[in-house]
């Protein structure tokens, strides 16, 4: 990835080695919460640290990559907090968008 302060221009976030730690702790604790279970062998999170333009790494600056795979499922996925969601040929609508059964008729 490629840090440039003029014309073309890729961003990222600013993360310590701590913070960059504590996101992949939470990411994974947030896929978890899923249901049905995602299988953690089958998801990455890729940190691609930002370079200059002399192909420097710019300081505590990364650009975040979360890999999930594709589900063939038409089945709701239900969140940590209850919300679901499931996913239609042309994209992933929330239960604001689909009716979905209620949280009690998971089971």
């Amino acid at each position: 990835m490629w840090h440039s302060r003029q014309g073309s221009y890729c961003g990222g976030v600013r993360l310590s080695y701590q913070e960059r730690d504590k996101l992949r702790r939470d990411v994974t604790s947030k896929l978890n919460q899923i249901e049905p279970r995602v299988d953690p062998s089958k998801y990455r999170v890729h940190l691609h640290e930002v370079r200059d333009e002399q192909g420097q790494g710019v300081q505590d600056t990364w650009v975040v990559e979360i890999v999930v795979p594709a589900s063939d499922s038409s089945e709701p996925y239900y969140t940590g907090g209850g919300d679901a969601w499931v996913k239609s040929m042309e994209t992933s609508k929330n239960s604001e968008e689909l009716p979905l059964p209620t949280s009690s008729n998971r089971g």
